[in-house]
């Protein structure tokens, strides 16, 4: 084993814990630890796998979010050539585009 720093350096506790365990006991004690890790991983990756499909969910409205942003913008920018800001709900058209008087506006609900 190549020794990288200080922390790698074999002890007496490290020889010791590496070598075959002598007694029924030593071998039941590191049958144990081994369990309890094993319940741990478990338990972690249980975890992770719920974060994960929370994270999934969470990224899956968001792009339902944008691609509804972006037809909304899309659809606005082929509707009109030139939009000002009006009262809340409202767009204004310019002079330029003035074929028709009154225009529906779509509303978008955002939830955060």
């Amino acid at each position: 084993m190549k020794v990288k720093g200080i922390r790698n350096l074999a002890t007496i506790q490290t020889v010791r814990n590496r070598t075959r365990p002598s007694s029924r006991a030593e071998m039941a004690a590191h049958l144990a630890r081994w369990e309890h890790e094993r319940v741990r991983v478990e338990r972690e990756l249980q975890i992770f796998e719920e974060k994960r499909a929370n994270s999934l969910e969470a990224l899956q409205q968001v792009r339902a979010q944008i691609d509804q942003l972006k037809q909304v913008l899309y659809d606005s920018e082929e509707n009109q050539s030139e939009v000002t800001r009006g009262s809340l709900g409202q767009a204004e058209q310019s002079g330029k585009n003035s074929k028709t008087s009154t225009k529906s506006v779509r509303t978008v609900t955002l939830e955060y």
